[in-house]
């Protein structure tokens, strides 16, 4: 039986490996959007940051699937840091809430809360309200 842990399982976030060293960092696909990310028991917290689309919501995909096969049932979820969300952020809370797994936000930044919003009007928000 393993012990509940809540030290980080992820690095520090910082630029890809592959990044434009002549962009600005937070432009380069591919950059990390897990600011930080701790697990405890059935509990995992997430904290987000930059822009989220299509191409940099992998590690947050794979870091839901990872915590829901290893038991988590509650995501706290602080997107303070997030600068920009489309769809595929929706998609992956989607996909967490499958299988009863609950999720709260915390820290919604305002590009995160247009996002809900215009996720209620169309009747397709998988997230509580900020």
């Amino acid at each position: 039986m393993s012990r509940p842990s809540t030290a980080p399982i992820l690095r520090p976030a910082g630029p890809a490996p592959f990044a434009d060293r002549n962009r600005p960092a937070a432009r380069c696909r591919g950059d990390h959007v897990v600011h930080s990310c701790t697990s405890a028991g059935i509990l995992l917290r997430i904290a987000l940051r930059g822009e989220i689309d299509h191409y940099s919501v992998a590690p947050v995909r794979a870091l839901l699937v990872s915590a829901a096969a290893t038991g988590a049932r509650l995501l706290i979820l602080d997107t303070a840091r997030v600068t920009f969300a489309d769809s595929a952020l929706l998609k992956a809370l989607a996909l967490w809430r499958r299988d009863g797994r609950r999720l709260r936000l915390t820290g919604t930044s305002r590009a995160v809360a247009h996002l809900l919003a215009t996720a209620r009007l169309r009747g397709g928000c998988p997230a509580p309200g900020p």
